[in-house]
This record gives C-alpha cells, structure tokens and sequence, in this order.
C-alpha cells in the first residue's frame, strides 16, 4: 500500500513539475476571415437544393456543386 502512495506521489510532483511554453494568441480581423458570401434565391425548383455547396474554378468558367438523392448537382 505504502508503494502506491508513493507512485502516486511521485507522479503528481513529476506531472506538476514540468513548464508549459507560453501559448501566443492569435488576432485576426473578421474581414480577412469572410472571403465570399453567396446569395441564392430558392424558388419551387430549386427549394431542395440544400446548403452544402463548393465552388469550384474550372478551365470552362465558375461552377458550384451540390450533392442530392446521391447525385451530383452543377
């Protein structure tokens, strides 16, 4: 018994003992952070389409995707 509260003992002056580096916060201003906002408007057609979209830059132009009933939507 006396072995374990010695473990013990030792542990948490082991585990007390180490230093922490100094962790640097990082400020960033909200508008460096805000890159794109995109307005759809839904319509009876178009009610469905979700919110998960990626934009995607192509040789053809601007697309963006969507996945609905596991197909692929652009």
């Amino acid at each position: 018994m006396r072995r374990f509260l010695f473990l013990g003992f030792a542990f948490a002056i082991l585990a007390c003992s180490k230093t922490q580096k100094p962790t640097a916060l990082q400020y960033l201003e909200l508008t460096d952070l805000i890159t794109d906002t995109l307005y759809l408007e839904k319509d009876t057609l178009t009610k469905e389409l979700g919110s998960a979209f990626a934009y995607f830059e192509t040789d053809s132009g601007q697309v963006l995707l969507t996945f609905r009933d596991n197909r692929l939507l652009f």
